[in-house]
């Protein structure tokens, strides 16, 4: 890893720059995206590092985003889309940063799905997203990840988990089921990846109509969160599901075994493991997983380089790697703050920083 650049998260005047990275995306211009809940805008960065400005839903400046919760790029309508979980809808903007229309979802089964990442497909766009039906005192919960068409109809469900709740109880939520099926790329082909399993080393690959072709499969040992990190995750996911009144939750005392899948330019797969994530070696950022375009595990990609495996966020794309700092202390600080403003959970929040490396091949 040989770093390039590194972007502030205020500028030398002071300005608030960064807000929260949640998602990076690398647009047909050469720009790179960036995501940030807490602004709620999408900043535009050139691939030197160069800040170009921040974009959102009325144009500069801050947009009016209900809740930032991923970001896509629609390469041939040349559109970025921000996923709007509250608005249940995802918010398309052009490269300029105008208005570039909604996606809203169709109702399913009668109730409204709500997303949570997105990516196109070749004539669909495929959603994670989470749907509640209540019934009374009953109701049900889905995680679903599907293909949609343009107009917000579903077309075909790729993967879903269903929760009979009883309302009139307190709801208990078990982390390694109840979380959205939101791990998963399109390659070139338009083929999804997904791994939807917190527990097994699985990935599911569906054909761009949404058809089921096979399931990559590895033998894996689990590996089991340190207290600290287990006792930050519970109360992460407690904070996440205060909207639910009464709730329970249950973390797990396992590091989820698939954390990111990426779908390269060459056609391979690459799979980040939680043993890849936390490795073992001194000096070694992260061991990615490669599979060919068959599903045929190739080889281990040993990168080198600084990295804090529990705070950063890390985003590969060709042979660069974004690394952004205190990625999850700013998102515990958010989670944590009163919903009364940004400006608190701002205040609250670790300062974050944007470091690009180029990924160079050593020896064979």
């Amino acid at each position: 890893m040989v770093e390039l650049w590194r972007l502030e998260s205020t500028t030398s005047t002071g300005e608030l720059l960064l807000g929260g990275i949640e998602a990076i995306e690398w647009g047909p211009d050469g720009f790179i995206y960036m995501l940030d809940y807490l602004l709620k805008t999408v900043h535009i960065i050139q691939s030197d590092g160069m800040y170009v400005r921040s974009i959102g839903r009325a144009g500069e400046g801050p947009g009016e985003f209900g809740s930032t919760n991923g970001l896509v790029i629609d390469d041939r309508g040349r559109r970025i889309g921000v996923s709007d979980y509250s608005r249940q809808r995802i918010t398309f903007l052009s490269l300029d940063g105008l208005p570039a229309g909604e996606w809203l979802p169709q109702p399913v089964d009668g109730s409204r799905a709500r997303p949570y990442k997105a990516r196109m497909g070749r004539d669909r766009i495929i959603v994670s997203c989470r749907i509640l039906s209540p019934r009374g005192d009953q109701a049900t919960l889905r995680y679903l990840s599907g293909l949609f068409d343009e107009q917000g109809a579903l077309v075909n469900v790729l993967f879903e988990r269903r929760h009979e709740l009883d309302r009139t109880q307190a709801m208990v939520f078990d982390e390694e089921t109840a979380e959205p099926l939101s791990i998963f790329a399109v390659d070139q082909q338009g083929r999804t990846l997904l791994a939807p399993a917190y527990g097994s080393y699985e990935v599911h690959c569906f054909d761009s109509s949404g058809v089921r072709t096979h399931v990559i499969m590895r033998e894996y040992d689990r590996l089991a969160r340190t207290p600290a990190e287990r006792e930050s995750e519970h109360a992460m996911l407690v904070q996440s599901l205060s909207a639910f009144p009464n709730s329970q939750v249950r973390s797990s005392a396992w590091v989820r075994d698939i954390l990111q899948v990426t779908a390269r330019p060459d056609g391979c797969m690459w799979v980040e493991s939680s043993r890849g994530w936390r490795p073992e070696e001194p000096g070694v950022a992260l061991v990615i997983d490669q599979f060919d375009e068959e599903g045929r595990f190739a080889r281990q990609a040993v990168l080198h380089g600084p990295m804090d495996h529990w705070e950063d966020f890390v985003c590969v794309h060709g042979d660069t790697l974004l690394r952004v700092t205190s990625a999850t202390s700013t998102w515990a600080a958010a989670l944590a703050s009163p919903p009364s403003g940004d400006a608190e959970r701002i205040e609250e929040a670790e300062a974050q920083l944007v470091i690009c490396y180029r990924l160079v091949r050593v020896g064979g």
